[in-house]
């Protein structure tokens, strides 16, 4: 949801003379054959063979990553002759494996809009973790 209260304005002001519509949980916005649709993946069991396009973002995090039913969501509301394209930062190694091998289609961006890099991970030992736990809890 909050991904669309952000996009939804934005999208506004680049495109406007076109009619859009954007649909989550709380939205009282209603589908009237809009061509463009700003929605949460769980707005989209509403539709049937609707949309030529359909970009998913985040489809590594919750809810998308967890819930089948969400990706038969998007596959149905996609019409035949349509695509999606799945955005993430962080594919899983699954995916990534594909894009290397060419069995998965892919566009790399090295940067974010405003340029920086975007933070690679890194492990940091903090030794005994439980125990520090178990120190403070009986202090």
């Amino acid at each position: 949801m909050d991904v669309c209260l952000e996009l939804f304005p934005r999208l506004q002001e680049v495109f406007p003379d076109v009619e859009m519509v954007c649909l989550y949980g709380d939205s009282t916005d209603v589908y009237n054959g809009e061509r463009f649709v700003v929605a949460t993946t769980h707005q989209l069991v509403r539709f049937y063979e609707a949309f030529d396009v359909i970009f998913i973002d985040e489809v590594d995090a919750f809810p998308y990553a967890k819930d089948p039913f969400l990706e038969y969501a998007v596959q149905k509301a996609q019409l035949r002759t349509g695509c999606s394209i799945f955005i993430t930062a962080t594919p899983d190694r699954k995916w990534q494996k594909e894009c290397n091998s060419g069995k998965r289609h892919f566009v790399k961006i090295p940067a974010r809009y405003h340029r920086k890099s975007l933070p690679v991970p890194r492990k940091v030992w903090i030794g005994d973790w439980k125990k520090r736990l178990q120190k403070q809890k009986n202090s």
